[in-house]
């Protein structure tokens, strides 16, 4: 499994297991741990629409 991080974002490469497994822990699973993926790529959240 590979992983290339730049400025256009990630990008997973391997067999489809291995890069679900690797989302699954990379989003984290409860709403505190969903912004762990934005902060390992340095990006800023989205605002909610009003």
């Amino acid at each position: 499994m590979k992983q290339y991080i730049n400025e256009k974002g990630l990008r997973l490469v391997g067999k489809a297991w291995e890069i679900r497994y690797q989302l699954r822990k990379l989003g984290g699973t409860a709403a505190a741990d969903s912004r762990k993926l934005q902060d390992m790529l340095g990006k800023p959240a989205r605002k909610a629409a009003r």
